[in-house]
């Protein structure tokens, strides 16, 4: 019986600032969005576990290697650990083209249904969180309640969003993390 209950996580521009038109592909280039250390503490504390999945076709195009990844994704657990004093439960990432025939990659929702029956979650009681139509369709897809983050979502039908926020403080400031954390 699935009893357990997570917030997925995009990374860039979530987690992370996004690099626009770019790939963050060093620990120097990766910069924390404030607002997430405090989401994750009070999510964590609402008893959800934390799962990022990712898209990282930096890897494909030989930006980086998966080596230089995980190196990034080690730090960031680190100093999430240090900062709240836990860190993600779990780390899925695609490195491959957006345009391979078979892919994990978002908007296809392998990844999350992946972290689904690894870690027993109930879908009906998770969420993902992200700032592009692809986190909010494979989140729908995956069976989970989506939030959409960013201002060029606003005043837009996204109709895989079940909500959309312009920024991450917003989310926090909005009665719906509210209820989430105190549920």
């Amino acid at each position: 019986m699935k009893t357990k209950k997570a917030f997925f996580f995009d990374r860039d521009g979530i987690i992370n600032r996004r690099i626009v038109d770019d790939y963050v592909t060093t620990r120097e280039e990766f910069i924390f969005e404030e607002e997430i250390f405090s989401i994750l503490a009070d999510i964590k504390g609402a008893g959800f576990l934390t799962i990022v999945v990712t898209n990282q076709q930096g890897i494909a195009k030989r930006l980086m290697t998966a080596t230089d990844l995980e190196d990034i994704h080690r730090m960031m657990q680190d100093e999430v650990q240090k900062r709240i004093g836990s860190a993600f439960d779990d780390i899925y990432y695609c490195g491959e083209y957006s345009s391979s025939p078979i892919s994990r990659r978002k908007p296809s929702p392998a990844m999350l249904l992946e972290a689904i029956h690894k870690w027993q979650i109930d879908p009906v009681q998770s969420w993902m969180i992200g700032d592009s139509v692809s986190d909010a369709t494979a989140g729908k897809h995956a069976g989970v309640r989506t939030i959409l983050i960013g201002s060029e979502h606003q005043d837009k039908n996204i109709p895989d969003a079940d909500y959309v926020f312009s920024s991450l403080g917003e989310f926090i400031s909005s009665p719906l993390f509210r209820s989430l954390i105190t549920t």
